[in-house]
């Protein structure tokens, strides 16, 4: 019984750990002001933390699809758009399904690069779509202490992507799928 105990302290602790972390992310975030915006090799960032998080979805008999142009750059901070598109690829896993499938692409438009991430999966209810971008939201509030975490780190992406002068929105089809839309300002490197 004692293990028991022990066993659920210690999620409890790292679901407290992980709030405090995304806490504070959120709040260096308020600070966000003088970045120094450089090329990002976003072809690259992208190939690199899907790469990371294939363990993860293979785990789960999930397919990832991936298409993305062999040359996308944008301007920003490599840091934070990685914490953004980590964010999303994480979400898109935990919320999936086992056998489910991800699909990621990306494309280079005229003023903008926008990237899609899309996953089966439980969605998000319609009602609850405006509020997923608030601080505290969690899908489904029963099951979103299995999944630990303070929700969906959503707010830190709209943050991130909206300090690089971008968009995020989500549509989703309950039950179906959920799919994150990312528009960056075009950047050509030419």
């Amino acid at each position: 019984q004692g293990h028991q105990y022990a066993k659920s302290d210690l999620a409890q602790v790292l679901r407290m750990e992980r709030l405090v972390k995304d806490l504070l992310d959120m709040s260096s975030l308020e600070t966000l002001s003088g970045l120094d915006l450089k090329p990002v090799h976003l072809t690259e960032l992208l190939s690199a933390l899907i790469e990371d998080y294939q363990l993860l979805s293979d785990a789960r008999s999930i397919m990832m699809e991936v298409n993305l142009p062999e040359n996308l750059w944008v301007k920003g901070d490599e840091e934070k758009l990685r914490r953004a598109f980590s964010n999303l690829l994480d979400n898109a896993i935990k919320y999936n399904e086992d056998g489910g499938q991800i699909a990621i692409r990306a494309e280079r438009e005229v003023a903008e690069t926008v990237v899609i991430i899309e996953n089966t999966g439980p969605g998000v209810p319609e009602e609850d779509l405006p509020k997923v971008f608030d601080q505290f939201y969690r899908v489904e509030k029963s099951r979103s202490l299995d999944y630990g975490g303070s929700g969906l780190g959503l707010p830190i992406v709209k943050r991130i992507i909206e300090f690089h002068k971008g968009k995020v929105d989500i549509e989703s089809k309950p039950g179906v799928r959920t799919r994150v839309i990312v528009r960056l300002p075009g950047y050509n490197t030419r």
